[in-house]
């Protein structure tokens, strides 16, 4: 037998009877209650545990009507029927309005079974829909904050890892470029090539994590030819140390609407991967617009270095893998580089091809849809430029810089790297540089955003821009956060441009001469 709690209202206790009795033929085990005035209803329905409540219609003083109401008030998801002698017809449509969940007649107490049945039914329905309604929230909110942690994880690792990274490798360089013992001069090389392999390294990571904590492509307007261009002249050196020749195709002036960072992360992996794999020979670089009305440009990156077993050209661009695999693996590698890629082109609907023969090379084709440039669009997020040579400004005076910066290794290292050419004061934190603002003019800020306990950079940026004097200064946000999404948020706060840690001196000296 199905058991059940039943709230009773009903003044004739041969009437309760009568419900009590066709509910045990109906096969359910009743535990009632029976109540007669509005305060022991009041007083039952607060004490909850109810399946149902079953109402007659007429007592004296008390109407089922009004029960109805006293149990609506409270919202309960039970069902509420009404079992009378006297109800007419447009009263039960009445009360049937008023909330109720089914009528019935005294003289039709055979349908009561069925009708609890059916009641009881719904209301478990209305419970598992809650239920799985409620589960959907917590899990879209467990989801939410999992991607919060996430993000600001990815965050702070970015910062805590750049931060010392700017100064491992600024003054690596700085060594090097002075040294002239050789043996010497070898030690901080080595130096400077294990920083920028475990950078290369904290790129790869960092990237693969945007991409798989679900990341929305940033399409802005994109000057494609010079892209690829940056991307070849920043493999030309490590090509040249390696007497492999550099040969470029790339049709000029060629603009698309996509996202820069993925398309420049996409060209730079392989063409580290050309480098890395080729010994001797070539690596060529085409970008041509398709021949066939398919509205894409093909960008061709072949090399003549060792190719790729046909066996294994699929699972290279699986993440952490490589052809080569085990403790005597002959290349250095995180083996991120082209599953990077691949989720790249995907997010951009871009295709990516590959054709490779084993000791003859390989030759990896991007397929990127030819979408116009949009009008009043974002323009890709200014990085760097070829530095000028450093003096005087047209108004007859080096160019007077505020840097603010916490770190006391970047702030040395920055002095080093403008010490000729320019004048500079040093904030340590963001309220003197807003006091260093009102007591001076400056031609461009270097603003770092984490200074810290206190304000940020960002902060110091928005207080800063208030100052009529200072609505045009460039300000360059020079940061270890290096997340799109915080890319977007400094600009918005009114930098001018964004430079990432850890950049050299061709880099900052470059910028800020663009931004002058």
């Amino acid at each position: 037998m199905r058991k059940i709690k039943l709230l009773q209202v009903e003044d004739d206790e041969t009437d309760s009877l009568l419900v009590l009795r066709q509910l045990k033929k109906e096969g359910f085990d009743v535990d009632h209650v029976r109540v007669k005035t509005r305060p022991d209803l009041e007083s039952e329905l607060d004490k909850g545990g109810w399946d149902i409540v079953i109402s007659d219609y007429s007592m004296p003083g008390f109407s089922g009507l009004e029960a109805l109401r006293v149990f609506k008030a409270r919202n309960l998801d039970i069902p509420f029927i009404l079992v009378s002698g006297t109800v007419g017809e447009d009263l039960a449509v009445s009360i049937m309005k008023e909330g109720a969940d089914d009528y019935l007649m005294k003289s039709s107490l055979s349908r009561l079974g069925p009708a609890v049945t059916r009641e009881l039914e719904e209301m478990q329905l209305r419970i598992e829909k809650k239920q799985a309604q409620l589960e959907l929230i917590q899990a879209k909110f467990a989801a939410e904050e999992s991607s919060r942690v996430k993000s600001s994880l990815l965050a702070n690792m970015s910062h805590e890892f750049r931060t010392p990274m700017n100064g491992i490798l600024g003054f690596t360089e700085i060594l090097s470029s002075v040294i002239t013992d050789e043996s010497q001069k070898a030690m901080t090389g080595h130096i400077l090539s294990s920083a920028q392999r475990l950078l290369r390294t904290l790129n790869s990571i960092m990237t693969f994590a945007q991409l798989d904590s679900g990341y929305v492509p940033n399409l802005v307007n994109v000057n494609l030819s010079d892209l690829i261009k940056n991307c070849v002249e920043s493999i030309r050196e490590p090509a040249a140390e390696k007497r492999i020749t550099l040969k470029c195709s790339i049709e000029p002036s060629v603009f698309i609407y996509s996202d820069e960072h993925l398309l420049q992360t996409s060209i730079l992996n392989i063409l580290e991967n050309a480098v890395k794999f080729t010994s001797e020979g070539e690596i060529v670089v085409d970008l041509k617009k398709s021949t066939i009305p398919s509205m894409h440009y093909i960008i061709s990156i072949r090399d003549t270095g060792i190719g790729i077993p046909a066996e294994k050209q699929e699972m290279i661009f699986e993440e952490f893998r490589q052809a080569s695999e085990g403790y005597n693996r002959p290349y250095e590698g995180s083996g991120l580089g082209l599953a990077i890629t691949r989720k790249s082109a995907a997010l951009l609907d871009c295709k990516l091809e590959l054709e490779s023969e084993v000791g003859r090379g390989s030759t990896f084709i991007l397929k990127v849809p030819e979408e116009p440039v949009q009008p009043g669009a974002k323009q890709a997020i200014a990085s760097g430029a070829e530095p000028r040579t450093a003096g005087t400004r047209s108004g007859g005076h080096e160019p007077y810089l505020l840097l603010v910066e916490d770190n006391d290794a970047n702030i040395d290292l920055v002095k080093l790297y403008l010490q000729k050419g320019f004048k500079l004061d040093v904030a340590k934190d963001a309220l003197t540089s807003i006091d260093l603002t009102g007591r001076n003019t400056y031609d461009a800020i270097l603003m770092d955003i984490n200074l810290g306990p206190g304000m940020d950079g960002g902060e110091a940026i928005e207080k800063i821009r208030q100052k009529p004097e200072y609505k045009s200064t460039p300000i360059i946000a020079v940061t270890g956060y290096t997340l799109q999404q915080e890319k977007e948020a400094i600009l918005a706060k009114g930098a001018n441009y964004y430079l990432a840690k850890p950049f050299n001196k061709k880099q900052l000296t470059g910028l800020l001469l663009e931004a002058l």
